[in-house]
Order: structure tokens, then C-alpha cells, then sequence
């Protein structure tokens, strides 16, 4: 699934964080959270009915093997 997201990155179809998923919900196709995403996070997408694939690491662990200079929580794929 990182490599996924990794691809999405290189061709500029991904969507960083919590705040622009909610705002651009409907043109994400997919939505991935961290293992380490915090509870409130998670109730927020389900309070939205947006559903998401929980990843098997870390904030720190995504964003060292994707390159990031930031650490995220939510992923999403753009249609």
C-alpha cells in the first residue's frame, strides 16, 4: 500500500492530511490512516461516511520510506 501511495505522490493525485480529505471528499477515491492515527481522526472520517484501509505503519515509518520531510495521518487517492 506505501508503494501505492508513493505512486499517487509522483503523479500528483494524493491528498495530505484530515482537514483536505474532509474538504475534498468527494473527488478522493481511496483513504489510508497510519496505525498510529488518533481515535478522533478515525470518528471524524466515519462521522463523514468516508471510508478508509488502515495501514500496518506508523506515522514516522510512512514518512521515512515515502521521503516526506512531514509526518501525516490520512491519505487520499485522488479519482
Amino acid at each position: 500500500m506505501v508503494d501505492e501511495i508513493k505512486n499517487f505522490i509522483e503523479e500528483h493525485q494524493i491528498i495530505f492530511g484530515i482537514k483536505e480529505c474532509l474538504k475534498k471528499s468527494d473527488s478522493v477515491k481511496k483513504v489510508f490512516i497510519v496505525n498510529d492515527c488518533r481515535e478522533d481522526v478515525r470518528k471524524l472520517l466515519k462521522a463523514n461516511k468516508i471510508e478508509f484501509e488502515n495501514l500496518e505503519f506508523s506515522k514516522g515509518d510512512v514518512s521515512s520510506r515515502m521521503g516526506l520531510p512531514f509526518q501525516c495521518e490520512v491519505f487520499g487517492l485522488k479519482k
